[in-house]
């Protein structure tokens, strides 16, 4: 026993599976699925004392995502069930409020299923994945009076499209809690000197307008357009910097699977054969107390369309998007090819001048066609084909 967690004794193979050159995709699964369920069997129901541990519930999480991605859809459905009865029976549920979720004063919390555990202040230069969370999407270039409201500057990394600002409903709040948009609450000014700030927007003729505002403590800041190259910041899983004693220091934890993502495991399951009780799972999630969106009926779109736009608003921002569109086999899809993507929150009224011309309004992407068919891989990366003589093409595209 290590911590009260008892020791696989079962070898995990499944890093052979992958490591073989041109492995079998069938053969991959096939580990996959054994591993999942050996650790189903053999994982404690809690976790035990080390903080993040995977459970019995994680382990059939995970074995209803592989038969997910497998398209096995009729096993994913009676996988995900099991595992949603063993997440509900230990305690795992959906909290009421979506922001805490990801609040470093609520780590820990019964919605996540798996996540990664990061200490703040721990000296571990290694806590990148904590700090490409907390510390690098926090706003760059703020007024100096303004970055005590985040406890420092941040990197600005990983902005947010207009894309996805209008992939939200009208009156959905999982938006605001997940991005800062132009005219959004951004904070409590905190400084006793009054600040004298310019208000600047565009109309809707496309035209700067600019309104003088003067902040006062205890006064709420708006968000600015000005403060990111898309006109809008991450909101969610980011931290206030204060007290950190290294910019790398951060100790947000990152989630990783929890029950909403689960619930649209089973959700997709279900839609991709065609059953309408897929819509029961995403409304569960959408009726979160928080967030309190109508139901959706047949009448909304094909399940299909309902379950990934739903995927896509409530895990957003938490670094699933990339990996849905591969296994949808949808990045043709969605991309095209040389199709504009909105990027800047006023994409649609800034005007081609030369200060601020199409560059930064749009993202278009090229180069979709030079893959032969719509199932598009990920690279096999230049490391591994140095490393393994046998490996001598890439995959397709590439």
């Amino acid at each position: 026993m290590i911590g009260e967690v008892p020791l696989i004794t079962k070898p995990l193979t499944s890093f052979e599976a992958f490591s073989q050159p041109r492995a079998d995709v069938a053969a991959i699964f096939d580990q996959l699925i054994e591993d999942f369920t050996f650790a189903k069997e053999h994982l404690t129901k809690d976790g035990g004392s080390f903080k993040g541990t995977p459970t019995k519930a994680t382990a059939a999480a995970y074995l209803a995502k592989t038969y997910l991605y497998k398209k096995d859809y009729a096993k994913c459905e009676t996988a995900a069930r099991e595992a949603i009865a063993m997440a509900e029976e230990a305690g795992f549920k959906l909290i009421d409020d979506f922001e805490s979720i990801f609040d470093v004063n609520n780590e820990a919390n019964p919605e996540l299923l798996f996540y990664f555990a990061f200490e703040r202040n721990s000296g571990m230069w290694e806590q990148d994945f904590s700090v490409e969370r907390g510390i690098r999407s926090g706003i760059r270039p703020l007024p100096n009076e303004l970055k005590p409201i985040q406890g420092g500057e941040g990197w600005g990394y990983a902005l947010p499209s207009r894309d996805l600002y209008d992939a939200f409903e009208p009156g959905d709040p999982r938006r605001a809690y997940t991005m800062y948009a132009p005219g959004d609450d951004f904070g409590v000014y905190t400084e006793s000197t009054p600040f004298n700030y310019q208000h600047i927007i565009y109309n809707n003729a496309g035209v700067l307008e600019t309104t003088n505002v003067t902040y006062n403590r205890g006064d709420m800041v708006k968000y600015e357009w000005q403060w990111s190259p898309t006109g809008m910041n991450v909101k969610k899983l980011t931290e206030n910097l204060e007290g950190l004693t290294n910019i790398r220091y951060a100790g947000l934890d990152a989630p990783v699977m929890r029950m909403a993502d689960l619930y649209l495991f089973l959700a997709e399951a279900l839609a991709e054969q065609g059953k309408p009780e897929a819509l029961v799972w995403v409304n569960k999630v959408r009726a979160r107390a928080s967030v309190n969106m109508p139901p959706k009926t047949t009448a909304d779109g094909t399940l299909r369309d309902i379950v990934r736009r739903e995927r896509r608003v409530e895990l957003a921002m938490e670094g699933h998007r990339i990996f849905d569109l591969f296994r949808w086999d949808a990045v043709k899809e969605v991309y095209g090819n040389g199709r504009k993507v909105k990027l800047h929150f006023y994409s649609d009224i800034r005007t081609t001048s030369a200060n601020d011309g199409e560059d930064g309004r749009f993202k278009t992407v090229v180069g979709l066609s030079r893959f032969p068919t719509d199932h598009v891989l990920f690279p096999i990366p230049q490391y591994e084909m140095d490393q393994n003589s046998a490996i001598i093409s890439n995959n397709p595209g590439y």
